[in-house]
């Protein structure tokens, strides 16, 4: 006689949700609908962090003022969070300064929480620091964007790399240090020679995550 299948109690038929834990529960939202958003849930799952204190998620259009709006709307929604990052690329997008006007002029309790984390031309410069430090500005080439630049010069040392491709982070982890101190030469090189080309703001948001059980906040030079 074939055995009958028990009915599963609520209990046991509802999925657990992840329990918060006693630190700072931040938000990180993305340009990217994958490559970014896959980067830093690994993270997450990397350092052991509750994804009820990490939420990450992706603007609803692919421009940073866009990106920025869906962050202001998430924290209406939920304003229940220590820090709010928002992670975009310069790239050639010419509604970036109205994204930074629109962070600096948040509404209420979110300007205090909330950080533009822009890479220029793009994420993909971030992961190529993990490599190398390069100071070379990145233009557009033909029908080449500034961006697909960087990612044919990362692909010379991560041959692998495919954008929306995950395990981006366990390919590099071993050298985020590297990469942390590079960003922040960078961007003080940068600032004195007056340029954002090539710059990334991403060692603010990895460094977050790294200590957030510590109470790290992170921070910029």
């Amino acid at each position: 006689m074939a055995k009958r299948n028990r009915a599963r109690g609520p209990e046991k038929s509802r999925r657990r949700r992840p329990k918060r834990e006693p630190y700072d529960r931040v938000l990180i939202v993305c340009e990217g609908t994958k490559t970014e958003p896959d980067y830093f849930r690994e993270i997450v799952s990397a350092y052991r962090l509750s994804s009820a204190n990490v939420v990450v998620g992706s603007g609803r259009g692919s421009d940073p003022e866009s990106v920025v709006a869906t962050a202001v709307e998430r924290y209406e929604e939920d304003p229940d969070y220590d820090g709010v990052y928002v992670v975009v690329d310069r790239d050639t997008h010419v509604g970036f300064a109205s994204a930074e006007d629109r962070m600096r002029n948040a509404p209420g309790g979110l300007r205090k929480v909330a950080h533009l984390i822009p890479s220029t031309p793009c994420f993909e410069y971030w992961l190529l620091l993990h490599f190398e430090e390069t100071a070379k500005p990145y233009a557009k080439t033909g029908r080449r964007s500034p961006c697909a630049n960087v990612i044919r010069d990362l692909e010379v040392h991560l041959p692998s790399y495919s954008k929306g491709g995950g395990g981006t982070f366990a390919d590099t982890r071993d050298r985020v240090e590297e990469a942390k101190a590079r960003a922040v030469r960078r961007l003080i090189e940068a600032k004195r020679a007056g340029t954002e080309n090539p710059t990334t703001h991403v060692h603010v948001v990895v460094e977050r995550l790294q200590t957030l059980r510590e109470g790290g906040t992170g921070s910029d030079p």
